[in-house]
């Protein structure tokens, strides 16, 4: 699913989303148009977009172990 999809069903908004695939606590996989894989998504500045699993979502919706 894409970014703005993912963020309806976490109930968050795009910034949050974006911070969140960051620093890890949503995971997902950041493509160029071409369907080639960023090498290091949180550095690429080409434009991009973020294709995130059900599975992503569900882990994210997930209690963390540390409470957060």
């Amino acid at each position: 699913m894409t970014i703005v999809e993912a963020c309806r069903r976490l109930g968050i908004s795009r910034g949050t989303a974006t911070r969140w695939l960051k620093h890890g606590r949503l995971r997902g996989t950041k493509k160029h148009h071409c369907g080639a894989v960023c090498a290091d998504p949180t550095a690429c500045g080409h434009t991009a977009v973020w294709d995130i699993t059900e599975d992503d979502v569900r882990q994210a919706l997930a209690p963390s172990e540390t409470g957060r």
